[in-house]
């Protein structure tokens, strides 16, 4: 799906990374660097609050790089978003930690997500006297419920130009899980673009994952961007449905009479032990003039 793209230059950026200022920082790494997750284990949705501490120790001549982390994506096929959100990174102890660079994907209109929608990276330079130790402390968040899948893990890089140290460190996630429910317009691919007329006929299938056998479903559809002015769209109950006994599903006939473009998402009607997300399914073009139907 498409994404908006915008880039934010620090006052730094340009003069460093233009071809003829390469050398405007000449890095010199911490002799130590050392990440930690503080509290290691959260748990969903009681306890999910947390932040990464990168201790670092300058040599005799002091520390001059590049920080960064990107939000990292869930890791899982089909699935947009982060499980993670940050907060701004700050010093605990002495030195100079200035923003960079800053590149932010913020979702577009027609997507759909779990977790944090944007994903997003920042660069910092750090500074530090000579012999001195100093702490970068970004706060962070899980922003969704586990799913059926190991959960990333957040990579810090510290830049030299041309040997970047990549920290990371585990963090364990409890709680309640996520179910992720996998919606498709037969002979269509999942979280496919379907072009349909107004009042045509269609039907939606799939799979929960992790199985969840004679379970119902709630699908709603839900206006994103209009492909015809003049409606006042409004997300409505699209079916209700029960899973087989091996958690996949198929529903009867479904039809959508008013032009648009709208997204079908789904959920579990009574979430027992899940956590109580929407997964993303197919988006609906529509309308009386687009062509031929796939």
């Amino acid at each position: 799906m498409g994404r908006f793209v915008s880039i934010v230059l620090g006052l730094l950026a340009g003069f460093v990374l233009s071809s003829g200022s390469a050398a405007a920082i000449t890095p010199k790494l911490p002799i130590v660097n050392e990440l930690s997750a503080s509290p290691s284990s959260l748990s969903w949705p009681s306890s999910r609050s947390f932040e990464y501490r990168v201790r670092v120790v300058s040599g005799s001549l002091g520390s001059d790089f590049v920080f960064t982390s990107p939000l990292p994506s869930w890791g899982v096929k089909g699935v947009k978003g982060s499980p993670y959100s940050f907060g701004s990174a700050r010093l605990d102890g002495p030195g100079s930690l200035i923003p960079f660079l800053s590149v932010s994907e913020d979702p577009a209109p027609w997507s759909c997500w779990r977790g944090d929608s944007a994903l997003s990276q920042d660069w910092f330079r750090l500074t530090l006297g000579p012999n001195a130790a100093t702490t970068i402390v970004v706060p962070a968040t899980l922003a969704g419920a586990r799913l059926n899948a190991p959960l990333p893990q957040t990579v810090f890089t510290i830049e030299n130009g041309d040997d970047p140290r990549k920290l990371r460190t585990p963090v364990a996630v409890g709680g309640k899980p996520g179910m992720l429910i996998t919606s498709k317009i037969p002979g269509n691919p999942p979280h496919a673009m379907v072009d349909r007329r107004p009042g045509q006929r269609f039907v939606l299938s799939g799979t929960t994952d992790p199985p969840a056998p004679n379970r119902r479903i709630t699908f709603i559809a839900t206006p994103t961007a209009f492909a015809s002015s003049g409606f006042s769209l409004v997300p409505f109950r699209l079916a209700s449905l029960k899973t087989r006994s091996d958690g996949t599903y198929r529903s009867g006939p479904l039809s959508l009479r008013q032009p648009g473009m709208w997204r079908i998402t789904s959920k579990l009607g009574s979430a027992g032990r899940f956590s109580q997300d929407s997964s993303c399914g197919p988006l609906l073009r529509v309308g009386r003039n687009l062509g031929r139907p796939s």
